[in-house]
């Protein structure tokens, strides 16, 4: 079959003036034709071919000129709509009314009046079709390009539109804004509608897709803007942040999923710059977990901040690699001096890291590298108190032996009464640094931040929801009421750099998370801002359905900052700080050597309890599920009833006659 909509949209890829051309053309041929038609039709023969020579020029002449005056070859064809068919209405009746003047003062009334009247309906119709008949032939033969909406039509958005025109995946059919002095304008020939009548519009042009063109806009209007979309079967997408296109300019052509910052995320307070170069400018300063998404976009922060020296400390190869050459790039671009060290290495090697620190005389240290992964980490509990214990530990020991200036640990709001593994042994972590710091036996500056989720971070389940809403769901969820705070990676980044640098010495620090998020309320947003509809109860339709699957082992329902309750404020608007209980460094010492027998033992009974001793509201009611464990205990169990079974089957001999 003939690729009717291909070879349409060949046309529509041709120059726009070629294309005005093309159509006055074609309303010329049409013009003429109708002429002749209401001639053949109503006059039969009955005026000289002379007489209707004249009408062929004159009638579709005037036809032209007003159609001209009125703007009427300025619509581009692809995205006719009601007001433009009927704007040809008065091009028409001119050359209609003149056609009927010259007859009815040269011929008669009779002749005039049917004649005009078959010409008025005749080119009324065709030119009408002529200008439906790309949007019928798009529709019957759909083309690979799909129809969009741009929402805002404003510097970003008219560049948008301008790139789009030539783009193969997306046909832009209108532009919607909030700015009433732009309704009604025309862009290229496309409309711009008030987005109130966003639903009509979508209905107009088939179109269930809107692409955000607003990077200058704050949070609070794009938050307005997307919450109004979501009572819409539409699917979003959207432009990078201003700060984004500024740095790099043709990211205003990238069109991407909607952030789920743009759900979840505030208006970023403007970093202090002092802070921000305190503990880094001109200075060396290594991360472990450097590769991790908090570490590396603590990276990422650090480099802009020019250090001297920046140690990438990292255990996986593959995430070493990346983060590296990100800052190798970003270096190039900033035009820095920094010296960029990507050093495989391992926290729970004390030796390596302490070469490392020697040899690039190291003055602040990012500790980033744990385990965070709560069912992972409770599955596997002597590699998750190995890293994050111990691993912890050492990165304080060797900041003080060798008296490094300031050294920061990222801690978790999971650490606050843990139910879980992971976040006692976070609490643990935190125990070693406030240890230290207490001891007061180097020139060491220990502090710890401790914060909630972040988006976009591995593990996170913005990303998890995403895929599960693309493959047609379910969604899955652990509970209906389960609620988590949220940040974005480079504000949270932020502000552990100027926590640490308003540190005194064990303190922690607890950064202002705004407001708590319902998991289910946000998958909901998730589905409808992607233009699919939710399965509700009793309901066999195919719209995603969400599964709760119930609380992992050691979740918990609502997450905590603060143990004690005790907080100040400080000097930033968005970090506070916490006064926790804490140990003796001897105490830590006789932990420390405690939790390394255990270790070496693979005692993940005795490191449990040893979690519950030392961590302050520790509840771990789900038991001890490491995997080694259930294994080995399943395996006991199965000898013992393989015993029983014999022991049983002996008796049952001797008691048997021969």
């Amino acid at each position: 079959m003939v690729n009717l909509s291909g070879a349409f949209e060949k046309l529509f890829s041709l120059p726009r003036t070629t294309k005005k051309r093309i159509l006055l053309l074609i309303d010329l041929i049409v013009a003429i034709g109708s002429v002749l038609i209401a001639s053949l039709v109503i006059l039969q023969h009955q005026m000289s071919l002379e007489r209707v020579v004249g009408l062929l020029w004159l009638t579709p002449a005037v036809y032209i000129l007003v159609g001209l005056i009125m703007g009427n070859y300025r619509t581009a064809l692809r995205f006719i709509d009601n007001r433009s068919i009927l704007s040809l209405i008065f091009p028409v009746t001119a050359s209609s009314v003149l056609l009927f003047v010259v007859l009815n003062t040269s011929e008669s009334f009779t002749l005039a009046l049917p004649l005009t009247t078959v010409y008025f309906f005749t080119l009324l119709a065709l030119v009408g079709f002529i200008r439906l008949l790309p949007q019928i032939i798009s529709r019957t033969y759909p083309a690979h390009c799909e129809p969009v909406i741009i929402y805002g039509a404003g510097a970003a958005g008219r560049r948008l539109l301008n790139n789009l025109n030539q783009d193969k995946r997306y046909r832009p059919c209108a532009l919607v804004d909030d700015n009433k002095l732009l309704t009604k304008v025309r862009i290229d020939g496309i409309r711009v509608y008030h987005a109130s009548k966003l639903a009509e519009v979508m209905k107009i042009y088939n179109s269930n897709k809107v692409l955000l063109a607003i990077p200058s806009s704050n949070n609070a209007d794009r938050k307005r803007i997307l919450k109004n979309l979501e009572t819409l079967k539409v699917s979003v997408k959207t432009l990078p942040g201003l700060s984004q296109i500024l740095s790099e300019p043709e990211q205003i052509n990238k069109v991407q999923d909607i952030d789920i910052n743009d759900l979840l995320g505030r208006d970023p307070v403007t970093p202090n710059d002092q802070l921000m170069h305190k503990c880094i400018t001109n200075k060396a300063v290594l991360v472990t977990g450097a590769g991790g998404s908090i570490g590396s976009e603590l990276c990422r922060q650090i480099i802009a901040q020019n250090p001297s020296v920046i140690v990438l400390y990292e255990v996986s190869e593959f995430n070493l690699y990346k983060i590296d050459q990100d800052l190798q790039q970003l270096s190039r671009s900033l035009k820095l001096g920094t010296k960029i060290i990507a050093a495989l290495g391992d926290v729970k090697n004390l030796n390596r890291l302490d070469e490392f620190i020697k040899t690039f005389n190291i003055q602040t240290i990012y500790h980033a590298a744990a385990y965070k992964h709560v069912p992972i980490v409770e599955h596997n509990v002597t590699q998750g108190v190995h890293n994050n214990v111990i691993g912890s530990y050492n990165v304080a020991k060797l900041a003080c032996d060798n008296d490094i200036e300031t050294c920061v640990l990222v801690s978790t709001d999971k650490a606050v009464r843990p139910t879980n593994v992971m976040g006692a042994t976070k609490r643990l972590s935190e125990l070693s640094f406030q240890a230290f710091a207490k001891a007061n036996k180097c020139a060491t500056t220990f502090s710890m931040v401790r914060f909630g989720n972040v988006l976009g971070s591995s593990g996170s389940v913005v990303p998890l929801f995403r895929e599960q809403i693309k493959m047609g769901g379910p969604i899955t969820v652990t509970h209906k009421e389960i609620t988590r705070f949220f940040m974005t990676i480079p504000e949270a980044s932020q502000l552990v750099i100027q926590a640490g640098a308003m540190a005194k010495g064990g303190e922690v620090f607890v950064l202002d998370m705004g407001e708590p998020v319902k998991i289910y309320d946000l998958a909901k947003k998730m589905v409808h801002l992607m233009g699919k509809s939710l399965k509700t109860e009793n309901d066999e339709s195919s719209g995603i359905e969400v599964k709760f699957n119930g609380l992992r082992p050691g979740e918990k329902l609502y997450e905590e900052l603060l143990i004690s309750g005790d907080v100040e404020g400080t000097e930033h608007s968005r970090i506070m700080m916490s006064k926790e209980s804490d140990i003796s460094l001897d105490k830590l010492e006789q932990m420390v050597a405690l939790v390394k027998n255990l270790l070496r033992e693979q005692n993940t009974n005795q490191l449990l309890a040893l979690l519950l001793e030392y961590c302050d509201g520790f509840d771990h009611k789900s038991g001890n599920n490491d995997y080694l464990h259930l294994m080995n205990r399943d395996a006991e169990k199965n000898q013992n009833k393989s015993r029983s079974d014999k022991k049983q089957q002996h008796v049952l001999r001797k008691l048997s006659p021969n």
